[in-house]
């Protein structure tokens, strides 16, 4: 995490992606160079192992306009979310 947000502060990359687990996340959530979430919320009891934590909806509000519709592919419901932080 310290080498991608050493990069990022360099303007070496643009944009870096986390893809879990959950302490992961919430290192990427608590490192100050998270400005957009992009989550899939899944409407199903489905058994996994790796979660968001939950975060502030204050400092990350939902874009509405970047909802997409809910869709189900074998059975599973989701939607595609982003979260943006508000400054």
């Amino acid at each position: 995490m310290d080498v991608a947000n050493k990069m990022e502060k360099d303007g070496k990359i643009e944009s870096s992606f986390v893809i879990g687990g959950s302490m992961i996340y919430d290192l990427a959530l608590k490192s100050g160079f998270c400005d957009t979430i992009y989550l899939t919320k899944v409407f199903s009891n489905i058994e996994c192992d790796a979660f968001l934590p939950n975060f502030s909806t204050t400092k990350f509000q939902l874009n509405q306009s970047k909802l997409s519709e809910i869709k189900e592919e074998n059975g599973i419901r989701f939607q595609f979310q982003v979260y943006e932080e508000q400054q």
